[in-house]
């Protein structure tokens, strides 16, 4: 989504020729427009994450070295609602797989926290999932073994006949 931060870090991985393995922890912070606030709505629904930082790294280092990455997300708001359509919102995680060469990306939604204005925390597990669930790249990359999303979505699979097919053989 544009509220995405397209701060780079300095940071390369080309000094670590031989990393075969690469995990990111980072909390990561959903951002949402109050529909009943009167601001001009520059605060927009998004998240802000390491993901232009990582992909970023990602370009300094041997296509063909790397074998895994692994993010740990830690999702935090203010908000209890549902995230916008999945295409909209995880399009950076969808560059993210679409660029880099690595056979295997694990992406692992640790938590998602709820946190009010007065310190109270509460488990909202139920904001990000449907979001992933909903983004058709993402699902076509995992139905291809490329992404594993923990914990699990449910993905729906087109039913092929093959019954037809096999009767048509057979004459």
């Amino acid at each position: 989504m544009n509220n995405h931060s397209e701060i780079c870090f300095p940071f390369t991985l080309s000094t670590l020729p031989h990393l075969e393995r690469f995990t990111v922890c980072a909390k990561v912070y959903l951002h949402h427009t109050n529909p009943y606030d009167e601001c001009d709505g520059s605060v927009a629904q998004g998240f802000f994450s390491p993901i232009p930082a990582i992909i970023h790294a990602l370009k300094t280092i041997s296509p063909h070295a790397l074998k895994r990455l692994t993010l740990n997300f830690d999702f935090r708001t203010k908000c209890f609602r549902p995230l916008p359509p999945g295409d909209v919102v995880w399009d950076p995680l969808v560059r993210l797989v679409a660029e880099s060469k690595i056979p295997s990306i694990h992406f692992n939604v640790v938590g998602v926290v709820l946190e009010s204005d007065w310190g109270e925390r509460l488990n909202a597990p139920n904001i990000v999932p449907p979001s992933l669930a909903d983004c058709a790249a993402l699902m076509e990359y995992v139905k291809g073994g490329v992404l594993v999303i923990t914990p699990q979505l449910p993905i729906t699979v087109e039913e092929t006949s093959l019954v037809g097919e096999l009767e048509d053989l057979s004459s």
